[in-house]
């Protein structure tokens, strides 16, 4: 695969801050009595906490993706092995290739999905699952089959090309409570490995994302600023260390105010850590959940190597993230939505100036 896509140049726009209470726990001083939202507070702590220190960022392509073609919700991209990028619409039920040069975009395939979350790709098909299970098209579009788990699926990745590894969206998990699964092509459970974190709410504090690869299992926790690495083989916890940023002492203190984070039952108020990671030769890249793009460079024994940090983006949420390197470049792809909703692919590199 080449090491980088073709580049071109792009600046996004900046947009303007309100001004909120120097007080990082006062959620109310937004406007009036009415409570700051989650991510408002996001941005203010943001703003008054010092930067963590970390190469700069430079925007060299941003693809906005509703001035080619509206879509609805995107919730993952794949890069896949002819560079082509596979975008999926979480509300339409759609998926979406766009070109190698970030040029165009068109619908992909004919088969309507039910909420597609994450895409993979092995050999010549894409994986992507939604309500119905883990469905499988061709590299022409074609839909294959689906392979029905009868589980909930937050993330999953494949082991081969008849075999999945799987993290469950739910806690209704038999096998002495482990939280990933191992699937047989038929979607029949066939092991288990890890165990649930003992959390104040573990139906969302144990969703992940992860990553198989090279015999090892790389789980990187949403709502919760942890990283694991698993042994496949012999099923055991290799490494688990905690993922920093500036403002996540301070999530993490409003996450332990149940008021705040759980004030009514089934509504939780709960801050994402972690917006996507990937494995690339022998170092892992983190990207932050942070309203700026940090990204967070580690040994694979967890040891942090470098941080960088876009200044130029301000990004609401996220829907994927993938690294690619070449001799002297490192450029990194991330999917991020701005406070006016719009979703884009934007590529960085650090800035050597």
């Amino acid at each position: 695969m080449p090491s980088h896509l073709p580049l071109k140049t792009f600046v996004l726009t900046s947009l303007a801050f309100l001004a909120f209470s120097c007080n990082p726990f006062d959620v109310t001083t937004g406007s009036g009595d009415k409570p700051e939202s989650l991510a408002d507070i996001k941005k203010r702590l943001w703003l008054q906490s010092p930067p963590d220190p970390a190469a700069p960022l430079r925007t060299v392509l941003n693809f906005e993706i509703n001035k080619k073609l509206q879509i609805g919700r995107p919730v993952s991209f794949l890069i896949s092995q002819d560079d082509s990028l596979y975008v999926n619409d979480n509300i339409n039920g759609k998926l979406f290739r766009i070109s190698p040069d970030l040029g165009t975009i068109t619908e992909f395939g004919t088969t309507p999905l039910s909420s597609p979350t994450r895409i993979r790709e092995f050999d010549t098909n894409l994986f992507v699952y939604d309500n119905h299970g883990i469905n499988v098209i061709n590299n022409d579009g074609q839909f294959v089959k689906t392979i029905k788990p009868f589980l909930k699926i937050e993330d999953f990745d494949l082991l081969d090309a008849e075999s999945f590894v799987v993290s469950l969206a739910e806690r209704k998990i038999d096998n002495g409570g482990s939280y990933f699964a191992m699937l047989d092509s038929a979607g029949k459970r066939r092991d288990s490995i890890g165990k649930l974190h003992v959390s104040d709410y573990p139906d969302i504090e144990n969703r992940v994302f992860l990553e198989a690869r090279a015999g090892k299992l790389y789980v990187g926790y949403k709502y919760e600023p942890v990283f694991e690495i698993y042994d496949l083989k012999d099923k055991a916890l290799l490494h688990t260390f905690r993922i920093s940023s500036n403002i996540f002492p301070h999530l993490l203190t409003l996450k332990h105010e149940k008021e705040f984070a759980n004030p009514e039952p089934g509504i939780f108020r709960i801050a994402k850590f972690i917006a996507g990671f990937k494995v690339v030769q022998d170092k892992l890249y983190v990207l932050l959940h942070t309203p700026n793009p940090e990204i967070v460079e580690y040994t694979l024994d967890g040891k942090e190597v470098q941080r960088y940090l876009s200044k130029e983006t301000q990004a609401l949420d996220y829907f994927g993230f993938d690294v690619r390197l070449s001799d002297d470049t490192k450029q990194f792809f991330v999917g991020a939505i701005d406070y006016s909703s719009n979703p884009s692919i934007v590529v960085y590199e650090e800035n050597g100036n």
